[in-house]
């Protein structure tokens, strides 16, 4: 008998999915064109003309032509720390290949410490599952018109993100990042996160409207992620929508599996990477994961010793050398590289007065 990683992968069945009705449409655009300024109406036509070219259907994605062992690999390797975020994503890929549907994820909300990935794996999981990626930063949102849109007759209007994301979008089932939701910056009389009451109910979604092009839209299908590392300065309303994960550190063993991950990412971005060896040693990726406690100290720890590394290789030769290799020596900085608080703050206390253990950070409330 075959099992679900092993049969033929099916064509989505849902195929299309109607973002709107082109007669609501029509309406909206003339009932905007009456009170927008004059000097606004020829760019919103253009824009529409776009649109309507496009039609009111977008694709559902993705047909799951890759096997879920495969992605199960993929990010159990490369995020050990995030098994219970992993679980709800691999329920939503065999609910969606046992029913012949597109990928559908329940929305969910990581909260985590700084720096422990929870970025960096919601964009992972895009490109396993080959979902469309969009990530807002929140610590810098204002107002709920980012999100939904300004009333056409302001002078600077303009329409919110999910209606670009989706009008303008190839497919009506995009992941949609919500980074950093507890840092928004709201008051009394704006709420920037407004939108999301209805955006995360898949009712209430369904007929969405932008308030510059206030045309209907079928916003249901949207995946939702947002991470955070408060969950007591994020509404009760909107906790209440998502399914809360919590994401620990990584304990030693997944961070020396980390830090192998960590070097092929900074050799494969860093133009300087064709320099070094493409192999990490086992000692250094102890003494890396001894060192730091977080992905994001990890980092900041290894690309500082890639940086020692050069100078200690130049200090023995002139000419060019390719395949330097680290040594545990490089990675000490003398202090460590463990996260405190809301950020990367190295402790006062180095290496050598604890012992060679790092200091554990105290957690603030």
């Amino acid at each position: 008998m075959f099992t679900s990683d092993q049969q033929p992968f099916p064509v989505n069945e849902d195929g299309l999915h109607k973002l709107y009705d082109p007669e609501q449409f029509a309406k909206a655009i003339a009932d905007v064109i009456q009170v927008m300024q004059a000097n606004r109406v020829e760019p919103l036509k253009a824009m529409v003309l776009a649109l309507e070219q496009r039609g009111p259907y977008r694709l559902l994605s993705p047909l799951l032509t890759r096997p879920w062992v495969d992605i199960r690999d993929l990010l159990e390797s490369n995020y050990p720390h995030f098994a219970e975020v992993i679980e709800p994503v691999k329920q939503a890929w065999h609910l969606a290949y046992h029913s012949h549907i597109a990928f559908a994820l329940p929305p969910l909300l990581l909260l985590g410490e700084p720096g422990i990935g929870k970025t960096h794996f919601t964009a992972q999981l895009a490109k396993c599952i080959n979902l469309q990626y969009l990530m807002r930063s929140m610590a810098t949102l204002s107002a709920g018109f980012i999100l939904s849109g300004m009333d056409a007759r302001w002078e600077d209007a303009r329409p919110g993100m999910i209606f670009t994301q989706l009008m303008h979008g190839d497919t009506a089932n995009p992941l949609v990042v919500l980074d950093e939701i507890d840092k928004v910056a709201g008051d009394r009389y704006h709420d920037p996160l407004g939108p999301l009451y209805g955006l995360l109910e898949s009712e209430t979604a369904r007929a969405f409207a932008d308030e510059y092009l206030p045309v209907p839209l079928d916003a249901s299908r949207i995946n939702w992620i947002a991470t955070a590392n408060r969950i007591e300065d994020i509404p009760e309303p909107i906790v209440s929508r998502m399914r809360v994960i919590e994401v620990p550190k990584p304990d030693y063993p997944a961070r020396v599996r980390i830090a192998y991950r960590l070097y092929a990412a900074i050799l494969k971005e860093r133009l300087w990477g064709k320099v070094f060896s493409r192999t990490l040693p086992q000692d250094v990726a102890e003494r890396l994961a001894e060192i730091g406690d977080t992905p994001r100290a990890m980092r900041l720890v290894l690309e500082e010793a890639c940086g020692k590394a050069s100078v200690r290789v130049c200090a023995l030769t002139r000419e060019r050398v390719f395949g330097v290799c680290l040594r545990p020596a490089d990675l000490d900085t003398g202090r460590s590289a463990v996260s405190h608080g809301f950020g990367f703050i190295p402790h006062q206390k180095t290496l050598a007065s604890t012992g060679g253990v790092p200091a554990m950070p105290r957690r603030h409330r």
